[in-house]
């Protein structure tokens, strides 16, 4: 389970509740934080805020402080969806093309990635319908 910690923010429209996060890096237990492009950018910046609906089995109040919580299976899936399939869809596009020249493996493979895109996208919304891949407040802090 990945963990993280976040203020209630209220309800969210499907009887969810909104929650922000703040996107932290491990910058402060690294020891090239000094000469580090990622670490300036972090203190700059503050980090990043995000907002996200999560699932809730209780009663939570705006500005309540929660820990987050998301399956690892949840995230690999999401991952794996997000990247790898049109990156295989380019990479098969354009090798079910090569045959037939250069070009014509070039314009395959962008077919190849259009299509797996658009089936990304697809699975990405029912994914978000799923209470699998949510994240669930898991206690109060």
């Amino acid at each position: 389970m990945i963990v993280e910690e976040g203020i209630v923010l209220g309800p969210a429209a499907d009887g969810r509740l909104l929650v922000e996060t703040r996107r932290r890096s491990a910058c402060g237990s690294c020891q090239a934080q000094a000469g580090c492009g990622t670490a300036a950018i972090g203190k700059v910046t503050g980090g990043r805020r995000n907002v996200v609906a999560a699932l809730a089995d209780a009663d939570y109040r705006s500005g309540e402080h929660v820990e987050l919580g998301l399956a690892e299976g949840a995230l690999l899936a999401g991952s794996a969806i997000l990247y790898l399939v049109p990156l295989l869809g380019l990479l098969g596009g354009a090798l079910a093309g090569s045959p037939f020249g250069q070009g014509t493996s070039a314009a395959s493979g962008m077919a190849g990635l259009l299509l797996a895109l658009l089936w990304t996208r697809r699975r990405a919304r029912r994914m978000a319908l799923d209470p699998r891949f949510q994240p669930v407040i898991l206690r109060r802090l």
